[in-house]
């Protein structure tokens, strides 16, 4: 905390864990002044922040700015390890050494930047649902989730074919995804896109159905033309 101190500066108001932390990881939130007190600007302080903990071995860190709504989603792969737990280590140390070399781009060509790749702690058994597994997490450099998740998906599907997993000793659906927010993001556009046209015929059926006589005859009465 007392680098972070160091790099804000007067702007450095509190920080606090807020009781956010687990065996792998944990939380601290950092409160600076008001925008309109200080002249460097929460993304500035972010890039400075990185560039301070650049060498920092002793664990992973990583920086962002809180903005409205909720925060943008890491790339989460999740290999089973019900059957054969040490394949599923090897899988997922597999894929996050593929990650951090993967030349992943948009569809402009421009590449996906993933700032770090971590595998969940062997030591440390997660299960969901009472079914183990071993995680993946990917950080991205830029915001546009949606888009950096379902290109990373597809590369990582591309590569880890559904043979190339079975030969690891794994069933070959062993793969999973899970982007909290994001996954529910996705979900209601693909439900968006399927009741948007519909609505549209909807619509578009009224509109060209033709008016009964009762009901225009009514409509000409109440405005005062017979």
């Amino acid at each position: 905390m007392e680098k972070v101190k160091t790099v804000l500066g007067e702007d450095f108001v509190s920080g606090a864990n807020y009781g956010i932390a687990n065996a792998q990881s944990a939380q601290f939130y950092i409160d600076l002044k008001d925008y309109n007190k200080r002249k460097t600007t929460a993304p500035q302080y972010v890039t400075q922040l990185k560039a301070a903990f650049k060498d920092f071995t002793q664990a992973q860190f990583s920086v962002n700015s809180v903005d409205a709504g909720p925060p943008a989603s890491d790339f989460t792969a999740r290999i089973s390890s019900n059957v054969n737990r040490p394949a599923a280590e090897k899988l997922a140390a597999d894929i996050a050494s593929y990650l951090k070399t993967a030349d992943i781009k948009r569809i402009d060509g421009s590449k996906v930047k993933i700032e770090t790749v971590s595998v969940d702690n062997a030591d440390v058994l997660t299960r969901v649902d009472s079914k183990a597994f071993v995680g993946i997490t990917a950080k991205f450099v830029d915001s546009d989730t949606t888009a950096l998740v379902t290109l990373t998906q597809k590369a990582v599907e591309d590569k880890f074919t559904d043979k190339k997993v079975a030969s690891y000793g794994l069933a070959k659906d062993a793969i999973s995804f899970n982007f909290g927010q994001e996954s529910e993001n996705q979900d209601s556009f693909k439900t968006l896109a399927v009741a948007f046209p519909l609505v549209l015929m909807v619509i578009y059926i009224v509109l060209c159905s033709p008016v009964p006589k009762s009901v225009a005859a009514t409509a000409n009465f109440y405005g005062y033309t017979v």
